[in-house]
């Protein structure tokens, strides 16, 4: 699987992230063709190699007549891309992102959708950002994009509207829901166009995924900035896609005081406010007095209320959360009809390969208390079963479950 992690150190914009893409082998003579068979004012695409600090970059630029001049409202540029004989997929990702750039800034503006008319987001210049970065990975066959938090600026913007601060009002409503650091630097570091391609782009933001690097290119800002190498690193590999791999937080506090009696019942509460997965462990505190950790699993738009559970119906005065990397296989729960009645399974598998087949326990269990018989017996008696039905041992084929 092909996959590219963008590093976004210095920001992001449209034409970093082309310039990165021709940097990891997208041919700029084929994107240049493929763009020229668009209704688009005359416009070249200038390529050519920059350093950016000690760093050797490719910088793109689109030079066209029409600039900052060319007003287009949402449904011009619609029209644009539906009659262009771009694929389909490209085109429909293509409109999503206007769509999206349109709706934030009808919001900030406050008037219809319909009524929004782009000045810099809507030249031939920004058509062709977008779109070109589009065709760049559909070319390189890239499967999937992950992205690092992106760093922000500050300052003032001089825009056609007027001077805005920075970051953007509409950058700002793109990245909802986006990690960010702010760095301080006066500069706008993340535009517009550029925030709504990496986020449509990029599967997740955060630590990069595990892969082998095959390809690294760096794509080179328009200005020099003071601290920093102004460009974007795209480091393109190849990832093993047996696991899927995903970034979960976790969620610690040791206790050395609180009544053990109220540990299920604050592991119920945990669960029931959307822990993946909740355990105790033993361990020796301050001044050698026995405690308890109390560690959760939990996606990232989980925390605060897992992290208020924990300071509220706990003795803590304060959690630790970190970001760690999870690797897990693919499961579903089937139900099976045994000798006993049905049962439900959980069944996993890694790719189309069976790495796991077991019951629930809550069914099982029952069982074992209707027929009072051991808890083993029934269980080894359903695997048994079920294993002869549709697989080997405790391993069963996908494609008969």
């Amino acid at each position: 699987m092909k996959i590219v992690f963008a590093d976004c150190f210095s920001g992001v914009s449209g034409d970093m992230l082309l310039g990165a893409l021709i940097g990891i082998g997208a041919d700029k003579e084929f994107l240049y063709s493929e763009l020229s068979s668009m209704q688009l004012d005359p416009f070249s695409l200038e390529v050519k190699g920059i350093k950016k600090g000690a760093m050797q970059c490719t910088q793109c630029r689109v030079i066209t007549q029409s600039l900052q001049n060319s007003t287009r409202g949402i449904n011009d540029i619609q029209k644009i891309i539906e009659k262009s004989p771009l694929k389909q997929a490209i085109k429909d990702r293509a409109l999503k992102i206007f769509q999206d750039l349109a709706y934030v800034e009808a919001k900030i503006h406050d008037i219809p959708v319909s009524k929004i008319h782009f000045h810099e987001i809507g030249a031939t210049d920004s058509l062709v950002d977008v779109l070109g970065v589009l065709i760049a990975c559909d070319y390189l066959g890239i499967e999937a994009i992950y992205s690092s938090p992106l760093c922000l600026g500050r300052g003032i913007i001089n825009t056609l509207h007027g001077p805005i601060p920075a970051p953007a009002p509409a950058t700002l409503a793109i990245l909802e829901n986006v990690p960010v650091i702010h760095t301080g630097i006066e500069a706008e570091l993340v535009t517009p166009t550029g925030a709504a391609l990496i986020k449509h782009l990029s599967k997740r933001f955060g630590l990069p995924p595990q892969m082998t690097i095959r390809k690294i290119g760096y794509g080179a800002g328009q200005r020099d900035l003071p601290d920093r190498p102004n460009c974007l690193r795209l480091i393109l590999g190849e990832s093993d896609e047996t696991f899927n791999e995903e970034i979960i937080q976790t969620i610690e506090c040791d206790i050395d005081d609180m009544n053990p009696e109220s540990y299920p019942y604050i592991m119920e509460s945990l669960f029931e406010a959307g822990a993946l997965d909740v355990s105790l462990s033993q361990i020796i505190m301050k001044k050698g007095r026995p405690g308890i950790r109390i560690c959760v699993l939990s996606k990232i738009d989980s925390v605060k209320r897992l992290a208020d559970v924990m300071l509220t119906e706990t003795t803590t005065i304060g959690v630790r959360i970190n970001q760690v990397r999870r690797y897990k296989a693919s499961r579903e729960v089937k139900t099976i009809r045994t000798q006993y009645g049905p049962v439900r399974f959980k069944y996993a598998w890694a790719g189309d390969k069976p790495v796991n087949l077991a019951p629930e326990y809550e069914d099982y269990s029952k069982i074992a208390r209707k027929y009072n018989r051991p808890l083993k017996c029934i269980y080894q008696d359903i695997m048994d079963e079920v294993s002869k039905k549709i697989g080997n041992g405790n391993i069963v084929d996908k494609q008969k479950m």
